[in-house]
């Protein structure tokens, strides 16, 4: 318990003021020299008496005490001017003392059982706030942002919070939460939430083949990922062992020892595009109208393979230019170069005309541009002006002609 009542080793008796009735809650006293500076305090009024009683004083003003009667089983009574007034050690001090030594609970004013210095105890339902901890054993659930360091062991599962530093060794199943700061090693452990370290997971393995790090989904009976510690990675279903593996067979070279396949090579998708439609010159600009146009590309890495077949239609507008507005194709993707051949083409004026053939290359004022080259005259031997496709060129184009290129090339 608190100490409850202040005391003086240098307060003068003194003698009352005045006559006052048992139930007065102030009197005067003739002086108050040596009295505690700070209530409460208590003093015997008719000291030595029988009718002494005690007060406990709880405010001062000048001379006129604010006091509570009757204190510790003495009675409030009257008493007259002139009576004995001493500050005193009374009974009830002397039994606080002799409880607060048999105390084992509620002592020193903390509720609960007192916690010794260097006795051995168990504690429950204690707050410890930013606590050493030194070669202890500790169970239960630790939350807050905790540092651990040391050769910290931690075991029999759990939930682990906080910055664990030391080399520890975690074993029986701990799960870390929140945003966990781990440096060590790991055995069974389960981690849920940011795991904030690059060497989580850096370990050392005595033959090539160990596992270092696996992964499985609940109900597998084999891991479907796991790295061996040469750096071999290993993929199976998770029913049955492992069958497919990717490694580094020598300096710069990553082998698997089964098929590869990526999206897009060889079995990739081919993705449909328009091409845009324009001229050299932005004059006599052409359009599809009702034309069939089927353009398709794929890519992978930086090869790109693609196919244009255009089919013109009733409405298409072939620009009405001259040969000075020669046609120009947008490419799928940028090329690396401009003015380079990309493929060949087939100009074909009719379904009963024989074809003209021709190749497709980018523009050198615009890689992503391809002009179509006339290369020879109709197969058929008839006439055809040579240059590069327009409206008039190599023949006045009409709905149900068409031109086809086929070809590949390095992207940008």
């Amino acid at each position: 318990m608190p100490n409850a009542y202040n005391y003086s080793n240098t307060a003068v008796q003194t003698t009352l003021g005045g006559n006052i009735t048992g139930g007065a809650t102030s009197l005067t006293v003739g002086a108050t020299t040596g009295f505690p500076s700070t209530t409460p305090y208590v003093l015997a009024v008719d000291y030595g008496a029988a009718t002494e009683e005690l007060v406990v004083v709880t405010g001062v003003a000048g001379t006129t005490l604010t006091v509570t009667r009757g204190f510790s089983g003495t009675s409030a009574q009257s008493h007259s001017i002139g009576a004995v007034i001493r500050h005193v050690v009374n009974a009830q001090d002397l039994t606080d003392f002799r409880t607060h030594e048999a105390a084992t609970s509620d002592v020193h004013g903390v509720t609960g059982a007192l916690v010794g210095a260097t006795s051995t105890q168990t504690l429950t339902n204690k707050t410890l706030t930013s606590p050493t901890i030194n070669g202890a054993t500790l169970s239960g659930t630790f939350a807050g942002a905790h540092t651990y360091s040391g050769a910290v062991t931690m075991s029999a599962g759990g939930t682990l919070t906080g910055t664990f530093t030391g080399n520890p060794t975690l074993s029986g199943n701990p799960t870390f939460s929140a945003n966990t700061t781990f440096t060590g090693s790991v055995t069974a452990v389960t981690i849920t939430g940011e795991v904030a370290h690059s060497n989580l997971f850096r370990g050392t393995r005595t033959i090539s083949t160990d596992s270092q790090w696996e992964s499985r989904q609940a109900g597998d009976s084999f891991a479907r990922h796991f790295v061996q510690a040469d750096g071999r990675h290993w993929w199976g279903s998770g029913a049955a062992t492992v069958d497919t593996n990717l490694y580094r067979s020598a300096a710069n070279v990553l082998k698997t020892d089964d098929a590869f396949e990526a999206a897009n090579w060889p079995a990739g998708v081919w993705v449909s595009w328009t091409p845009t439609w324009g001229t050299t010159t932005g004059a006599g600009v052409p359009t599809y109208g009702n034309a069939v146009v089927d353009c398709k590309y794929t890519q992978h890495g930086k090869t790109v393979m693609f196919f244009m077949n255009i089919t013109f239609g009733t409405t298409t507008n072939f620009g009405g230019g001259g040969s000075a507005d020669n046609w120009t194709f947008t490419l799928p993707v940028t090329p690396a170069a401009a003015g380079i051949p990309v493929g060949a083409a087939s100009l074909e004026p009719g379904s009963t005309v024989r074809a003209t053939s021709g190749s497709a290359q980018t523009w050198a004022s615009d890689a992503s541009k391809v002009l179509l080259y006339v290369d020879s005259a109709r197969v058929d031997g008839g006439s055809t002006a040579g240059g590069i496709a327009d409206a008039v060129t190599p023949f006045t184009w009409t709905s149900g002609m068409r031109f086809t290129v086929v070809g590949q090339y390095e992207s940008a």
